[in-house]
């Protein structure tokens, strides 16, 4: 199986002073064209250090940041203030960072003004974050409207956003792509059976994730400070899986988080 699929983007979590602006640069440099930031990893200042620094047109990248739950009864002034610390008139992609599944409801105005601000073109694309299908069915039924964006946790231990029924309207974003080391049994990219599967199409365990993604139509978001990683991660585009080889690592979804579960999040988790 191949085909072109999107191409995985880089996540700056966790990136911070010079390194995210080097980080950001150097992935510009070899052709990533996504980047994935948020209010809450407070590095939107150097992101747009890099973009400013870059040949790269802006209108061929796709910047995405996100709204902090703390800030929604005020998403129209925290997307302005990033697109100020971002360097952008008008930002690629803005994702409430998280449900509140104890006052759903201000959940929802915070969409609603996501959308306003969308209107009044502050953003090309309004989506969520971490979002479980619940989330998206509540806040369609609120006001009847499917976020273009859902960018949750996924890799082969969490498989279980690829199978579940979505709109064709909602882009599926993938952060932790590698899994880390989730509670249940290590990195997926350590995982025997991953390993084997990069043997046989003589790729790294990483690139055979990214290319699963890609192959279930996910825009992975890897993070790496490495410029040999990113050239490593990008490169999987190039990497070809059978059907047999999607179906042996669909097979390794385990239900395993390594982030906070959506449903147990509250409004102390955001204080």
């Amino acid at each position: 199986m191949t085909g072109p699929g999107p191409r995985p983007g880089l996540g700056t979590w966790q990136l911070g002073g010079s390194t995210a602006v080097t980080v950001v640069g150097d992935a510009l440099r070899l052709g990533y064209r996504t980047i994935d930031t948020a209010a809450a990893y407070g590095n939107e200042a150097e992101v747009g250090r890099a973009l400013a620094a870059s040949a790269v047109d802006l209108e061929q990248i796709t910047v995405i940041t996100k709204v902090w739950p703390s800030d929604y009864e005020r998403v129209a002034a925290a997307v302005d203030e990033s697109r100020l610390r971002l360097g952008l008139d008008v930002i690629g992609t803005v994702l409430l960072h998280w449900p509140v599944p104890r006052d759903f409801e201000r959940t929802v105005r915070a969409f609603a003004a996501l959308l306003e601000a969308r209107e009044r073109g502050r953003l090309r694309s309004a989506g969520v974050s971490n979002f479980l299908p619940e989330h998206l069915a509540r806040l369609h039924e609120a006001i009847g409207v499917v976020p273009e964006v859902n960018q949750v946790e996924l890799h082969p231990y969490l498989a279980g956003p690829v199978r579940a029924p979505r709109s064709e309207r909602l882009a599926l974003q993938a952060h932790s792509p590698f899994g880390g080391q989730v509670p249940a049994g290590g990195a997926p990219v350590d995982d025997p059976e991953i390993r084997e599967i990069a043997a046989e199409v003589g790729a790294t365990p990483a690139q055979v994730v990214l290319a699963w993604l890609r192959e279930h139509g996910v825009t992975a978001l890897p993070k790496t400070t490495s410029a040999g990683r990113l050239s490593e991660n990008l490169a999987s585009t190039d990497v070809v899986l059978t059907a047999a080889h999607m179906a042996r690592i669909d097979g390794l979804d385990r239900g395993a988080r390594r982030g906070p579960d959506p449903r147990e999040v509250h409004d102390t988790t955001f204080g």
